[in-house]
């Protein structure tokens, strides 16, 4: 089971790396959308805990 979560892992990686480097003139866009992305996962994965402590 760990050799294909790996497998995919290295699969979505790699198809990551593909499309930056087909979108060079849409780059920005492509960086913003995977920053703002990365921030709303940590900011919901965060937002339970944050409600649990504040009481």
């Amino acid at each position: 089971m760990a050799v294909f979560v790996a497998l995919g892992a290295f699969l979505m990686t790699l198809a990551g790396g593909w499309v930056a480097q087909r979108v060079t003139d849409r780059r920005h866009l492509v960086l913003g959308f995977a920053g703002g992305l990365m921030l709303g996962v940590v900011g919901l994965d965060l937002l339970p805990e944050a409600m649990e402590a504040a009481g």
